[in-house]
């Protein structure tokens, strides 16, 4: 994520009061999921499945630029009651 991208969400949780829990920041690419921040994100999503929850980023292609698995793991992230949503596309 670049410093404008973060500071942008920031603004963003700040204007819609939303609660931050936790910041993952990736220097990576968005073609997979296996980096180790999104894996730890993972880890506290599984962790705490019985609550609903959203994580949040700028735009899909940040998530992730694969269709294939970007679909797989909105799949997996609805069954620990979490939802992935992109400010910029609502």
């Amino acid at each position: 994520m670049l410093p404008e991208e973060e500071d942008r969400l920031l603004k963003y949780f700040a204007y819609n009061n939303i609660k931050i829990k936790g910041i993952y920041l990736e220097d990576y690419f968005a073609k997979d999921f296996n980096r180790s921040e999104r894996e730890k994100l993972l880890a506290v999503i599984k962790l705490k499945s019985k609550e609903d929850k959203n994580i949040q980023f700028i735009k899909c292609d940040s998530f992730s630029r694969n269709v294939e698995f970007t679909y797989e793991i909105i799949g997996k992230l609805q069954k620990y009651r979490t939802i992935p949503i992109a400010i910029d596309q609502p």
